[in-house]
C-alpha cells in the first residue's frame, strides 16, 4: 500500500499529533489495504469511533489518486456514504461544498494525512506542509490542482519581438499590455495560458505576472526581492497557490501574501505583500495602435 509504505518515512510523529477522541491515523490509511478482512476490520473500527468533523479525510482520499485498488475506493466512498448520510456519492465537488459548509473540525492528524498524501504525488508537495506549519487557511480548502510542482513551468525572462515581427498574432487575439518606464509590452493570453506564471522585467520592474485559467484574470505582482515565485500544483478556493523557493512558503494567487507556512507566522500587518502593477486586457490590435 503506497500510503502506508510512505507512513514510515515520516519525520515525525504521527501517534503524538492525534487527539485522544480521533480515530489513529492508522485506520484511514487501512482502507486501502489489499487485504479485505484488514481494510474491513479498520472501516467498523472507524464507524464504531466517528465524530462530525472527520468526513474530509475521506473525501481527500478520494480526490488524490490513492488508494489505488478499485475495491479500496468504493469501501472508502460507502464508509464516507454511511458516517454522513449525505446523497454525493461519486460527485466529488459536491462533497467539498458540503464539508466546507460546516464548522472547521478536522481530524488532529489532517495535515499528517496531507502530508502523506500528496507526497505520492510528488514528494516535494512534502515540503509545504512540515511539522506544525503555520496557516492561515482552511487546510481542507487546499487541494490537489492535478499537475506536480512547476508542473506548468513558468516563463522565465521570455525571449520578446517586435511588434512588426509578432505575425503569429491576428488583431482579435487577447493580450495583456504592460507599461512602464518607455517600455511596452504584450503577454499573448494564448501563450500565458500555457504557464500561468511569467517572471520577467519590464522598464527596470521586475515582475511576477500570474495567470489563473479558471477565472481568466490576470495579476502582475511587482516582485519582491529574495522571494522567486513558482507553481505549487496545489488550489486553494480553486484558484492557484503560489510557493517561494525559499521557504517553501504558499502564496494564494488572488491575495499576494504567504498563507501557508514559514513566512505566514506572526500578525498579519507583518505578512510580506505582492503589490500589483497596473495592467489592461485588450486585443492586439487595440494595443498595437
Amino acid at each position: 500500500m503506497i500510503l502506508r509504505r510512505q507512513l514510515v518515512l515520516a519525520p515525525f510523529s504521527l501517534a503524538s499529533a492525534a487527539a485522544a477522541a480521533d480515530p489513529p491515523l492508522d485506520l484511514f490509511l487501512a482502507l486501502g489495504s489489499a487485504e479485505s478482512r484488514e481494510a474491513g476490520d479498520a472501516a467498523r473500527q472507524l464507524a464504531a469511533q466517528w465524530r462530525p468533523g472527520l468526513e474530509a479525510m475521506l473525501i481527500d482520499l478520494l480526490q488524490l489518486p490513492v488508494p489505488p485498488d478499485h475495491h479500496a475506493r468504493l469501501r472508502t466512498r460507502a464508509l464516507l456514504d454511511k458516517v454522513s448520510r449525505q446523497p454525493h456519492g461519486a460527485d466529488l465537488p459536491a462533497w467539498y461544498r458540503w464539508i466546507w459548509s460546516r464548522p472547521y473540525q478536522l481530524h488532529a492528524d489532517y495535515a499528517v494525512l496531507k502530508w502523506l498524501a500528496l507526497g505520492t504525488i510528488d514528494p516535494r508537495m512534502r515540503s509545504f506542509f512540515p511539522p506544525s506549519a503555520h496557516t492561515r487557511l482552511r487546510l481542507d480548502q487546499i487541494l490537489w490542482g492535478g499537475v506536480r510542482v512547476n508542473g506548468i513551468p513558468p516563463l522565465v525572462n521570455p525571449k520578446t519581438v517586435a511588434a512588426a515581427e509578432a505575425g503569429y498574432l491576428k488583431d482579435n487575439h487577447t493580450v495583456f499590455g504592460i507599461a512602464w518606464n518607455g517600455e511596452a509590452r504584450a503577454y499573448p493570453k494564448r501563450i500565458l495560458a500555457w504557464h500561468e506564471m511569467a517572471r520577467d522585467t519590464v522598464g527596470g520592474l521586475a515582475l511576477t505576472i500570474v495567470y489563473c485559467t479558471l477565472c481568466g484574470t490576470v495579476i502582475p505582482y511587482r516582485s519582491l526581492p529574495g522571494v522567486t515565485l513558482g507553481t505549487s500544483g496545489l488550489l486553494y478556493e480553486s484558484s492557484e497557490l503560489m510557493f517561494d523557493e525559499e521557504t517553501l512558503s504558499l502564496w494564494p494567487t488572488l491575495e499576494g501574501h504567504p498563507a501557508v507556512g514559514r513566512l505566514a507566522m506572526g500578525d498579519a500587518a507583518s505578512l510580506p505583500q505582492l503589490e500589483i502593477a497596473p495592467v489592461v486586457t485588450t486585443t492586439w490590435g487595440e494595443w498595437r495602435r
